[in-house]
């Protein structure tokens, strides 16, 4: 059986048992280097479990050097013919920009094979802000149709300069004029980005730590609003799921 068929099942007894039910969303693993066992997985998963994601970790299964690859193409596909955002753990600069580089190669590849499926292919870049406040290509590589960035890392003035400073970039570039042109995506600076904690990983300080910049004089002062400040909170996570 794949790498994570039983966490996969336990992960659907999780999510489908009230409470949780109502307030949790599963997302199964599978490891892409397992060639055609990992995509037999995400059919039975999808056929039968309580499951509306994927999550990827190229660097737990070692894979973080080699993250562009067929195998990795075949399960994003897989992925949008389920109408499943896929959510990727990075370590780095460099595995964000192989992200990137990943999903415009699947991109590539549904718009010869199926392009029918080309507006269910979504991913999440995770921990992508930390540490990249001002980086233009990190800004490049989670601003496409179709990626969203996770905030979880983030916290204290590294939010607040984060956010200042990617909403800039973003207005100077006239990208949501641009991106409506070239990809009928007229998606704003604040839709394209995801609260998230990482708990227990991170502690709930820092979720507040990067919380309280969501809504503090110094965000709307900037230019912030209560728009973007739901976007960011849940809307756009809602948006991604089918």
């Amino acid at each position: 059986e794949a790498l994570y068929h039983a966490s996969n099942i336990n992960v659907h007894r999780t999510v489908s048992r009230f409470p949780n039910s109502l307030r949790t969303i599963g997302y199964m693993r599978c490891d892409p280097t397992e060639g055609q066992k990992a995509l037999w997985e995400m059919e039975y998963v999808h056929s039968n479990l309580r499951i509306r994601g994927m999550k990827l970790h190229p660097r737990s299964e070692g894979w973080i050097d080699k993250i562009v690859s067929q195998n990795a193409v075949d399960c994003l596909a897989k992925a949008a013919e389920f109408n499943w955002p896929v959510i990727f753990d990075t370590r780095g600069k460099q595995s964000i920009l192989d992200i990137s580089n990943l999903y415009e190669q699947t991109r590539n590849y549904l718009k010869s094979k199926a392009p029918q499926l080309l507006p269910r292919l979504k991913i999440i870049i995770a921990h992508f802000a930390q540490g990249n406040v001002g980086d233009e290509e990190v800004y490049r590589a989670i601003t496409k149709p179709g990626v969203y960035g996770d905030l979880s890392m983030l916290h204290g003035k590294g939010a607040g300069l984060f956010l200042a400073d990617y909403r800039k970039w973003f207005q100077q570039n006239n990208i949501k004029k641009k991106h409506t042109e070239l990809y009928n995506d007229p998606r704003d600076w604040s839709e394209y980005l995801l609260f998230a904690s990482d708990y227990p990983y991170f502690g709930p300080q820092h979720a507040q730590g990067l919380l309280v910049y969501l809504f503090n004089k110094e965000f709307f002062d900037s230019g912030g609003t209560l728009q973007d400040s739901a976007n960011i909170m849940g809307l756009n996570q809602l948006r991604l799921l089918p």
